[in-house]
């Protein structure tokens, strides 16, 4: 036995390096795989209440949709409210520019239109709907 003492050698250094390149890779496959995200803007057509016992401070603001479904929160509405007017934003999707799984398990579309929920500050009442870009009156379908 020689005496001397064996020091346990300090692997710290590799993992450090196994980790940083670990976590290069990590980011380059989030960049790679996440997709492009691309806005568009949807004119809106009409406003639907939520009928006896929903909400009365929610609208459901359409517009046309020719395609079947889409994915939730994939769109946008706001308001701008006095005690006469609600004034309709153009509904906003941000979408994937180029999907790269195939889209998602979407809400599907009804009768050729998107249904986005816009929340109002208070109950619509007699208020008048209209679309912000011309003032144009959008009518108020009941559910």
């Amino acid at each position: 036995m020689s005496g001397a003492i064996r020091r346990p050698r300090r692997r710290w250094h590799t993992a450090l390096a196994l980790l940083i390149v670990a976590g290069l890779i990590a980011s380059v496959a989030y960049v790679l795989l996440t997709p492009l995200r691309r806005t568009d803007y949807l004119q809106p057509t009409a406003a639907r209440t939520l009928g006896e016992g929903g909400d009365p401070n929610v609208l459901m603001i359409l517009s046309p949709w020719d395609q079947r479904d889409y994915c939730p929160g994939e769109f946008s509405v706001g308001a701008a409210e006095t005690d006469t007017v609600v004034s309709v934003s153009a509904i906003r999707r941000v979408s994937a520019a180029v999907p790269l799984f195939g889209g998602c398990a979407g809400a599907e579309a009804l009768h050729g239109q998107v249904a986005v929920e816009l929340r109002l500050g208070q109950p619509l009442g007699s208020r008048t709907v209209v679309r912000a870009e011309d003032g144009s009156p959008l009518p108020v379908l009941e559910p």
